[in-house]
């Protein structure tokens, strides 16, 4: 009572009272100054988001008050505006952590989410969410994104092709194993590309469930990236 300044045991906090989430195991919420995520559940809050900093450090100034949270049975959600990540770009992207098993995604939207909660419309309880247009949206529903197709680009680790790095090999066939994949893209990254966003291509899927492809890929390590946009079924 007596006391003016703030607890000095509270060292972090969030400029956007719209990123607290209560969820079943605490109290999220996004510390803009610390590139960080916290849990509180009744003693100090708990940073839980190390694995995706490089990300958290990439939101902007002007998005820091407009990160907006909310949770679903088993995920929190934070939506952070556009991010950039070596060269890469994540448009309206949202930081979505699984509480069972304690992992991160990142997704990116056509919109940027302001505000979430669970609905109950009388039959079931879904998320919805609502965009710096003013629409409301029912989330993770459908196969379209607010009436687009969705963008997805999935990128595998790197495979060193030899057991020490100095070794190198090539590689001229390649079989990719899909199901409903047509129309995607298939590129990849060789070495030590100079940006993230350096691809080179290798062709389209156009039938499942094997598609083959001639290539030259000549290199010590190797990646590939899967990208394209979907309106049908996933």
């Amino acid at each position: 009572i007596n006391e003016t300044d703030p607890d000095p045991q509270i060292p972090v906090g969030t400029y956007s009272q719209e990123s607290v989430v209560e969820a079943k195991d605490g109290y999220y919420f996004h510390d803009y100054t610390n590139s960080a995520i916290h849990r509180y559940g009744g003693s100090m809050p708990e940073e839980i988001s190390k694995s995706i900093r490089p990300y958290l450090q990439g939101i902007t100034l002007a998005n820091r008050t407009k990160v907006a949270g909310w949770r679903d049975f088993d995920h929190v959600y934070e939506s952070v505006g556009n991010i950039t990540l070596n060269d890469v770009v994540f448009t309206n992207a949202v930081m979505v952590y699984t509480i069972s098993t304690k992992v991160w995604q990142v997704y990116s939207y056509p919109v940027q989410i302001l505000q979430g909660t669970l609905y109950d419309d009388g039959s079931t309880l879904d998320v919805v969410v609502a965009d710096n247009d003013g629409s409301v949206h029912r989330f993770n529903s459908g196969n379209t994104d607010n009436d687009t197709p969705i963008m997805f680009s999935l990128v595998t680790r790197w495979h060193d092709l030899g057991q020490v790095r100095s070794y190198k090999k090539g590689i001229s066939k390649l079989g990719i194993l899909n199901k409903q994949a047509q129309g995607a893209i298939v590129q990849y990254q060789i070495d030590n590309p100079g940006t993230e966003s350096e691809w080179q291509p290798i062709g389209q899927i156009v039938k499942e469930p094997v598609q083959h492809f001639d290539t030259d890929i000549y290199c010590n390590r190797v990646r590939f990236r899967l990208m394209g946009t979907s309106a049908g079924e996933p």
